[in-house]
């Protein structure tokens, strides 16, 4: 209704006189003329037979064959004539309102469908990603909460060599810290499926020596980072408006 020069091109039965017949009643129903012309009778017979079914009164001026020129003056007459021309201008143009407003309710559903397919295609690429970080064998459906707590656990462990041994006790201490870090990293691999030497890599810097330093719970940052990107995300969203 907007453009300069508008392009409808297709296969037959596509939609393309559809078209047209909309234009044409969009048109009419705001007031305005129109003039459709083609290179065959049969594409116009097409457009005046549809606007007909949309209102009989609507005055349509044919000047082709001397069959249709000889109602040409009628139809001149009755467009000259006072009073309505051919429809009812403000009833069509509410009804055209009262359309609209059902278009909006059956589209807004439709977006938002539309808006959700991109977003979980999205979420798709994103885990296909981060499953393919995954070692072989690794599980794909566990309990969250006990992920959670695991990974919690895992953490405090890790952030444990972080703190200061002092001399006295100084291996023994080391030696403990080192158990219980591999007892809740290995309670994280049991859940994940993941192997004991994959899951206990990162503490390949402390294994051999005491030392103060967040080298585990550093290298630790991308299997836990694997772990919670798992985790489903909700959010909350409008509900669509009910048809």
């Amino acid at each position: 209704m907007v453009n300069t020069v508008t392009v409808v091109t297709g296969p037959p039965g596509t939609g393309k006189s559809q078209v047209l017949v909309n234009v044409v009643a969009a048109a009419v129903a705001q007031g305005d003329t129109v003039l459709f012309a083609s290179k065959n009778n049969r594409a116009v017979d097409v457009v005046v037979n549809r606007q007909g079914e949309i209102s009989s009164g609507l005055i349509v001026i044919r000047a082709v064959t001397a069959k249709m020129r000889s109602n040409l003056a009628d139809s001149i007459v009755r467009s000259l004539s006072p009073g309505p021309r051919g429809v009812d201008s403000m009833g069509t143009r509410d009804a055209w309102k009262s359309v609209e407003r059902s278009l909006v309710l059956l589209y807004q559903p439709l977006r938002e469908r539309f808006t959700l397919k991109a977003e979980f295609n999205a979420c798709e690429s994103a885990l296909k990603a981060i499953l393919d970080q995954l070692p072989p064998g690794t599980r794909t459906e566990v309990d969250f909460r006990q992920l959670d707590a695991a990974l919690a656990d895992a953490c405090r462990a890790l952030d444990a060599f972080g703190d200061r041994l002092w001399w006295f006790g100084r291996r023994r201490r080391h030696r403990r810290r080192l158990a219980h870090a591999r007892q809740a990293l290995q309670r994280v691999g049991d859940i994940l499926g993941m192997h004991r030497a994959d899951i206990e890599a990162c503490l390949n810097d402390v294994a051999e020596r005491p030392v103060r330093t967040q080298a585990p719970r550093h290298a630790f940052r991308k299997d836990e980072h694997v772990a919670r990107a798992r985790r489903p995300r909700r959010r909350a969203r409008a509900q669509p408006s009910q048809l």
